[in-house]
């Protein structure tokens, strides 16, 4: 097809140059090079380094819990602490980082850790970009670290995001990237500190605070540690309409951001782009899935670039957010009623059964269409039930 090759799923971002937006996040799938290294190979645009410090950490055994529904996992909580290596420890794994980014184009991309020492955060700002590190994230957002005064005690503390973010950012040549909690009232003011700061753009969110669980048959809380448990962070999809909608407020003030939180396949991708990602970052979906499920991502982004007519990615970035406004100043509809198709309809009665005990028992019978306009508010309950995505809202002005 002629035109083909003009449409590129490279973008730029920071000003450093990525060959696919979908990054692994700061988490297992990046705990040594060898990690970042073979999920490159199977598509993704390179990966953050599990997040760097000077001190040591050890984790609990277990320490995640699957959150399922109706069989299906769709969340999980870790209490993870950042990575049990020390700076020097990966000096080993940058040099294979920086063999990838002859071999492969990637950039380096490192995350890193400090507590409230604005010295600290400088320093290992400048060991990592000695190691060849092109962008540098700093975590200010893990919920494990408060108790050391590392993580989300600075990112729920906006003077001190920004604080670090200066630190940080006046050390070394290359940008900074600060990470956000989603565990604050105001995502978007804090962006703003970190920006002030010096920081190119911010990568958000990391994980939501929670408890996955109760063992109800012993009362001991998930994930259970040998009887004992406690709050942790959360992904997988069940977070990612917090993801676009902190993505989204951060978007409109103007900043660069790679989106994260629960993305799972091509069209999540997508998803954070529209609400004004550059980039987008996972991690959940590889530790489940494996890295292989890039290589389908990659083939149906560029597919659908090719039938929405967008030549890169660059094309369709932000365009969601002029559409989201205060919900007074929506289209107020009232003739929006339900309506079947009927060919594809299983009659299985979900919509009949939600409509009677969610709504106003205006599905009569699905398989004919039979909807009872009297009594039809539009809500779209009985839609978002369907199985068979068979039933569509429409404007009806007359009830017959």
């Amino acid at each position: 097809m002629e035109g083909d090759l003009m449409v590129d799923l490279g973008v730029e971002f920071l000003g450093v140059e990525f060959k696919s937006p979908i990054l692994l996040s700061s988490a297992p799938p990046t705990l040594d090079a060898d990690h970042i290294k073979r999920a490159v190979e199977a598509g993704f645009g390179g990966g953050v380094t599990k997040t760097i410090s000077y001190r040591q950490f050890h984790d609990p055994k277990p320490r995640f819990q699957g959150v399922k529904g109706r069989n299906r996992l769709f969340g999980m909580q870790n209490i993870e602490h950042i990575s049990t290596y020390v700076f020097d420890w990966w000096k080993k794994e940058f040099k294979v980082l920086r063999e990838l980014k002859k071999t492969h184009g990637t950039p380096i991309v490192a995350s890193i850790m400090a507590g409230t020492d604005l010295d600290e955060w400088a320093k290992l700002a400048r060991d990592v970009e000695a190691q060849g590190a092109d962008i540098i994230e700093l975590n200010v957002s893990c919920p494990h670290m408060s108790d050391s005064a590392m993580g989300a005690f600075i990112g729920q503390d906006c003077p001190l995001t920004g604080e670090v973010s200066k630190a940080a950012a006046e050390a070394v040549s290359v940008p900074i990237m600060t990470k956000l909690t989603p565990n604050v009232t105001d995502i978007a003011s804090i962006a703003k500190e970190a920006v002030k700061g010096g920081a190119k753009g911010v990568a958000a969110i990391n994980t939501v605070l929670v408890l996955s669980g109760v063992d109800i048959n012993t009362g001991n809380p998930l994930p259970d540690v040998w009887g004992k448990g406690g709050f942790g962070g959360y992904s997988g999809p069940a977070v990612r309409p917090i993801g676009l909608r902190m993505v989204g407020e951060i978007a409109r003030q103007g900043i660069n951001i790679s989106g994260i939180g629960g993305i799972e396949t091509w069209e999540n991708v997508i998803e954070y782009m529209m609400m004004g990602a550059g980039t987008v970052q996972l991690a959940t979906a590889a530790m489940w899935y494996g890295f292989d499920i890039v290589k389908g991502w990659n083939e149906n982004i560029l597919n659908f670039m090719k039938e929405h007519g967008y030549d890169s990615l660059a094309d369709l970035k932000g365009i969601t957010l002029p559409k989201i406004t205060d919900l007074e100043k929506l289209d107020y509809i009232d003739e929006v009623y339900s309506d079947v198709d009927t060919e594809r309809c299983i009659d299985c009665r979900r919509c009949v059964t939600a409509c009677r005990d969610g709504a106003t028992n205006a599905m009569k019978n699905p398989k004919l269409n039979d909807v009872d306009y009297e009594k039809c508010v539009g809500c779209a309950l009985c839609k978002m039930v369907c199985p068979q995505n068979c039933i569509s809202m429409i404007i009806k002005k007359d009830k017959k």
